[in-house]
């Protein structure tokens, strides 16, 4: 009796100890699966690498994009043509690495560069351009947007490629409005 009762005792403990919550976490696909037990997450951590389970391809995308017609910034001028966009991002933060873009106005590829103009005398090179993660990143407003350094005429159209730090990239083609 007194075996059985200490065995008893002892899958009780397990159990309830093992089903402490403990601090948040993600499955390895990379979701956020919030506060589990220690039991949750060793079977579906072992059954995922398993095949019981598989990752769902998880991407950023686009959300909405405008390509603006106008005149070109300069590094003391913030001009009237830009390109806005929102990145849905469903996957932990990345970085946008580049922004590559060509014009195919007057019959040619013209490569474009970008500002990001804090002010309207303000313009620089973009840097740390943060997509964050689970949310909409918008680059969508007078300080986050996109300057090209050349003339944007209206009906022109615009390939971009953007390229993030975790490997992925998307590209299209926009019309300047």
């Amino acid at each position: 009796m007194k075996r059985r009762g200490k065995v008893a005792i002892a899958l009780i403990l397990i159990l309830v100890i093992g089903n402490l919550p403990i601090i948040p976490t993600s499955d390895p696909c990379g979701f956020s699966i919030g506060n589990q037990s220690f039991f949750f997450d060793f079977v579906y951590f072992f059954a995922s690498f398993d095949g019981v389970w598989s990752c769902p391809v998880r991407t950023v995308t686009l959300s909405s994009a405008n390509l603006y017609a106008g005149s070109a910034s300069y590094i003391d001028h913030r001009g009237t043509a830009n390109l806005e966009f929102s990145l849905n991002n469903p996957m932990s933060a990345t970085k946008i690495v580049s922004i590559q873009a060509t014009s195919e106005e007057n019959n040619g590829s013209q490569s474009l560069s970008f500002y990001q103009c804090p002010s309207q005398t303000e313009c620089d090179a973009p840097s740390d351009l943060t997509v964050a993660g689970n949310s909409v990143t918008g680059f969508s407003n007078a300080t986050s947007a996109f300057y090209p350094l050349s003339n944007i005429t209206s009906g022109e159209t615009l390939n971009y490629v953007i390229t993030f730090a975790n490997g992925q990239s998307i590209s299209g083609d926009l019309i300047a409005e």
